[in-house]
């Protein structure tokens, strides 16, 4: 019966200490202003309206008081068995100050340039094509210009006032070289134009044309160029063929000479550029040629010039008569 007795008394005594020690105190906090933050210990443990209450294990406790656009109530704390009251009032403190609105002043840009439609970047960004009206904050800009076949244009501007902006748009070009090996002299056209004789060098800005070569007695040269980059060309004319025929004259030879050799052609020694020539009619280049004409210890040697466009007779003379 003792033993119970004791066992619990000891019992009573542990529970009666254990109660004692989760035994919790009251911080109470007074304010004047609602919703400000109270921290226990860096803890947010809830907000003023306009006081506030929490219950706590005893301890050692930092308790702060915040408030936007106030100076924050900080203090440390002893807690045990007696509630602790703290008054943080923010009465004294200027309210915070709202800066008015900040006012963004703009101003007028306007690019335009020689070249109509040019691309307008302005620090990297495409704003449109030129001519362009815009509005800008004031400060500092890099402004770029771009059009085919023209270089880029850029600039940086200084923008605190109506500012205008005109570019002048500078041709890419490339250098040109055309040469004719077989012929000397031949003209050179772009487009229209006259350039010049072969061989011919020149800087052709970057764009599409049509080249034209030209020269006597040969066939023109005709071309489509795009020019992206330099360009060199080496060119063949093709020689215009004339048709001829050769006539010799009754009278040409001394009579014993017709009568022993009668009037066939081929008693005839004709040479054409030094090449026999079997028939009256053939086919030449237009340009100078060598005539030779052989018949007994008679000898013809002359030059002749064919002209391009139509069929020419060939009528020898001691000379040669060509019509």
């Amino acid at each position: 019966m003792k033993r119970k007795f004791i066992a619990a008394t000891l019992f009573l005594l542990i529970a009666g200490t254990a109660l004692f020690a989760q035994a919790k105190t009251s911080i109470n906090v007074q304010s004047n202003q609602v919703g400000a933050r109270v921290y226990l210990n860096d803890n947010l443990a809830g907000y003023t309206n306009p006081n506030f209450s929490a219950l706590v294990v005893p301890g050692l406790y930092t308790v702060r008081v915040t408030k936007d656009g106030y100076p924050e109530f900080r203090t440390t704390v002893s807690v045990g068995s007696s509630p602790i009251n703290l008054v943080a009032n923010f009465g004294n403190s200027t309210p915070p100050t709202i800066p008015p609105p900040q006012v963004i002043t703009k101003y007028p840009l306007s690019i335009n340039t020689d070249r109509q439609g040019a691309e307008v970047y302005i620090d990297g960004k495409y704003y449109g094509r030129a001519p362009l009206n815009l509005s800008l904050q004031a400060g500092s800009y890099r402004i770029a210009i771009r059009l085919q076949g023209y270089s880029d244009f850029e600039q940086r501007i200084q923008l605190n006032g109506h500012y205008a902006l005109y570019a002048t748009m500078q041709p890419l070009v490339y250098g040109v070289y055309i040469e004719v090996p077989n012929i000397q002299g031949a003209l050179v056209y772009r487009n229209s134009t006259l350039l010049g004789t072969a061989p011919y060098g020149g800087a052709w800005p970057q764009g599409e044309y049509l080249l034209r070569v030209v020269a006597p007695g040969y066939a023109d040269y005709l071309e489509s160029v795009r020019l992206f980059s330099p360009w060199n060309a080496r060119i063949s004319m093709t020689p215009l063929y004339v048709d001829y025929e050769i006539r010799v004259p009754d009278g040409f030879f001394p009579r014993d000479y017709k009568e022993s050799k009668g009037k066939s052609w081929k008693d005839y020694e004709l040479f054409f550029d030094g090449q026999r020539v079997e028939s009256p009619f053939g086919k030449a280049a237009a340009g100078i040629h060598q005539l030779s004409l052989y018949a007994g210890v008679l000898r013809l040697e002359t030059q002749i010039e064919l002209k391009p466009g139509k069929s020419v007779v060939i009528e020898p003379f001691f000379g040669a008569k060509v019509y």
